[in-house]
């Protein structure tokens, strides 16, 4: 169903002469890196997991990691790899809760790592940055101050619930006053 709905209304014929054409090395060098990309979110996936204190098996979260990327790359604005992770923990045992947990944890570390190498490149080579982005340098602050302000809103809500509350609950309140 995937590839029926990758390729429709594509001519074939134009996918597999380019195929033929590519350099057999670097599209088996990208698979080794996919692959690799996997099975590291795995590791990440597995050391979340005990950490939680959860049973699972390495070859159970290297399941998650597949079914996490391939629900991703079919999913509109890649919202689906989570959920289906979730989903399949479950289904071999894991409670959602802990599930829910480690792959929030894991999205956490991933935005902070996006923020932090991103502000390192910049800071390191500003002008290259600026060229390269041209006119699309609005574009990309906007995601890096979004990311950037998810990070800590993401931590709090995971770490200090009940002050979210709090504050859910004051500007509630607020809107009701405002009426």
């Amino acid at each position: 169903l995937t590839m029926y709905l990758v390729f429709r209304g594509k001519d074939i014929g134009d996918i597999i002469r380019t195929a033929r054409e590519a350099d057999g090395r670097y599209l088996l060098l990208s698979l080794v890196c996919v692959v690799f990309f996997i099975l590291g979110e795995s590791v990440i996936i597995f050391y979340m997991m005990k950490t939680l204190g959860a049973s699972v098996k390495m070859t159970h979260c290297a399941l998650y990691s597949f079914v996490g990327f391939f629900f991703s790359c079919i999913t509109p604005s890649a919202s689906g790899g989570q959920p289906m992770q979730i989903y399949y923990m479950n289904k071999k045992g894991v409670p959602i809760g802990i599930g829910t947990s480690g792959i929030s944890m894991k999205f956490i570390a991933n935005q902070l790592m996006t923020v932090l190498m991103a502000s390192a490149l910049w800071l390191w080579n500003a002008s290259f940055v600026d060229r390269q982005l041209a006119g699309a340098r609005w574009v990309v602050v906007i995601g890096w101050l979004i990311n950037f302000a998810a990070v800590p809103v993401i931590l709090l809500v995971s770490f200090h619930r009940s002050l979210v509350q709090r504050i859910a609950a004051f500007f509630i309140r607020l809107g009701h006053r405002m009426r």
